[in-house]
């Protein structure tokens, strides 16, 4: 979801896309992108395996508990994660950090990672979703990700049935 490429040496790998393309790449490609792209990066490729994905996965719970969110779904993948977090008195940039360091954090605790390598990316996508038809269609989204991506159903202790919030609220009035 880039929208600026901050690394030039990067350019011969091909055009920038902004979003996801309505035909995705074939699976040689995509591996024949990574080779190429390899030698390129400053950091090496990170993949999350499985025990990784469980420390991810726990440490985001233990922030989310310490902090008093609302998760609604989290999907954590081979090399991203996907959250649904309700509104909150934390902007959204403040949660973000938040858990991305204390992910991190549990990973280098954990052995895992060099202290050097920032395991996240800066360029996070944060959208907000304003109606409890998007809020379901989120959560089936986030959830269809496991199968897509040959993952097992992680279900999470952290997550919360969504209650219709902040609809549920006008209601009661």
């Amino acid at each position: 979801m880039s929208t600026e490429l901050k690394k030039t040496e990067l350019l011969p790998l091909g055009e920038m896309h902004y979003g996801r393309k309505r035909e995705q790449p074939s699976s040689s490609q995509l591996k024949q992108f990574y080779r190429e792209a390899k030698v390129l990066l400053q950091h090496p490729i990170l993949w999350f395996e499985e025990p990784t994905r469980e420390i991810i996965g726990q440490s985001l719970g233990r922030a989310i508990s310490c902090e008093g969110l609302t998760c609604y779904a989290c999907a954590v993948l081979r090399n991203h994660v996907h959250l649904l977090i309700r509104k909150h008195r934390l902007k959204d940039r403040e949660i973000v950090a938040m858990l991305t360091l204390e992910s991190r954090n549990e990973l280098l605790r954990q052995s895992w990672g060099s202290p050097s390598h920032p395991i996240w990316s800066d360029d996070i996508l944060v959208v907000y979703k304003d109606t409890p038809e998007k809020v379901h269609e989120t959560i089936a989204y986030i959830n269809d990700n496991f199968t897509k991506h040959g993952i097992a159903f992680q279900n999470w202790s952290f997550l919360k049935p969504y209650d219709g919030f902040p609809f549920n609220k006008l209601k009661a009035r």
